[in-house]
């Protein structure tokens, strides 16, 4: 998945992004709540018809790979626009 693709998937209020290392595996979108604390989105990968965000207890992420700011990705794609004069 692509920067443009995760900021085009991104559920609202999304913080973080763990990108899976195998194709074919939805990432899985974060939250920061607090000092050490994330939320996960639960959607069953985009099949749950009631999405909501769950608290990790003691930040307890499952199957985390590589986990990405949201807004290091963004800044990332302004730069890139900028370097390419769109």
């Amino acid at each position: 998945m692509n920067n443009q693709e995760i900021l085009a998937r991104r559920p609202k209020d999304a913080s973080h992004v763990s990108v899976p290392f195998t194709l074919n595996t939805p990432p899985t979108w974060l939250r920061y709540e607090n000092v050490g604390e994330f939320s996960v989105w639960m959607d069953d990968g985009g099949l749950c018809e009631n999405p909501y965000w769950r608290l990790m207890p003691n930040n307890c992420i499952e199957f985390p790979e590589y986990i990405r700011a949201i807004q290091d990705i963004v800044e990332i794609e302004q730069l890139r626009k900028e370097q390419e004069g769109e």
